[in-house]
């Protein structure tokens, strides 16, 4: 409630403001994405740094276009 709490919206950095990009595990795909991710940053688990995995994703294209299909629908239905 508004009116008994103050309420702060934090916003992330520009850099990572990417609705092409998704971090989650609703399909086989973003299976496949976060494990890739994983298997990356291992050494830096469980804290991966999520600007390395945006650029990690970044240079792997085909990890991209596999949840591409999915980033629109996602976040037409957000608060953003």
């Amino acid at each position: 409630n508004e009116n008994d709490y103050k309420i702060e919206k934090l916003l992330p950095p520009k850099e990572l403001i990417r609705k092409d990009l998704r971090l989650t595990v609703d399909n086989p795909e973003d299976l496949v994405v976060c494990r890739a991710i994983y298997n990356e940053f291992k050494e830096e688990a469980p804290m991966v740094p999520i600007i390395e995995a945006v650029k990690f994703l970044d240079k792997n294209k085909s990890l991209k276009e596999l949840i591409a299909p999915f980033c629109e629908d996602g976040y037409s239905t957000m608060y953003l």
